[in-house]
């Protein structure tokens, strides 16, 4: 069994990079990452400093990880992800979330592409590995569900027909969600 997680959950950030169109436009990073834990975003406005006096009105944000643009998938990865996996072969449930508004690289980030796969391919890559490695020693059954909240309204992005799903609480089971698609994984 792993040690003791530290921790029940970790909060991490991932700075994109400007898109070829924002490029285009003339746009400027206005958000610096440092020293892998905290971000600041500068004003993008500039003033002449009479209405704010000497104020600055840059914000900063602490993280338990924050990985600048430059970042791969792989850096992501071994930093919020990889860690988990002997918990998940210890029984544990661990669950992903990425959040942000649209076009901030929540399904890039999670899923990637093909050349470069996302944090969730990865996941289930080192894990089947891992199963492979350990089968003699460890029974296992890996179910997989991919869920979106989006206006508060829970759709499950496996399923043929994304209707509104519901959240149903259970006193044995705890907090799920009924009726949602689940995969059995054997191989990525």
């Amino acid at each position: 069994m792993p040690h003791e997680l530290q921790e029940s959950f970790n909060v991490v950030v991932r700075v994109r990079p400007l898109s070829l169109k924002e490029k285009a436009q003339g746009c400027e990073t206005i958000v610096q990452v440092i020293e892998g834990k905290l971000i600041v975003v500068s004003d993008p406005f500039e003033y002449d400093g009479l209405l704010r006096g000497a104020r600055s009105r840059e914000k900063k944000f602490a993280f338990d990880c924050a990985f600048e643009q430059s970042s791969t998938q792989r850096d992501i990865f071994d930093k919020s992800m990889r860690k988990l996996i002997p918990y998940v072969l210890s029984g544990f449930n661990c669950a992903a979330f990425a959040y942000g508004a649209t076009g901030t690289g929540k399904t890039h980030t999670m899923l990637g592409t093909t050349q470069d796969p996302g944090v969730m391919v990865l996941t289930l890559q080192h894990l089947i590995e891992d199963i492979e490695t350990n089968k003699a020693r460890i029974d296992t059954k890996v179910t997989l569900s991919y869920l979106e909240i989006y206006n508060e309204e829970i759709q499950d992005l496996m399923a043929e027909d994304r209707g509104k799903l519901e959240l149903r609480e259970d006193l044995i089971k705890g907090v799920s969600v009924k009726s949602k698609t689940r995969y059995v994984a054997t191989t990525v």
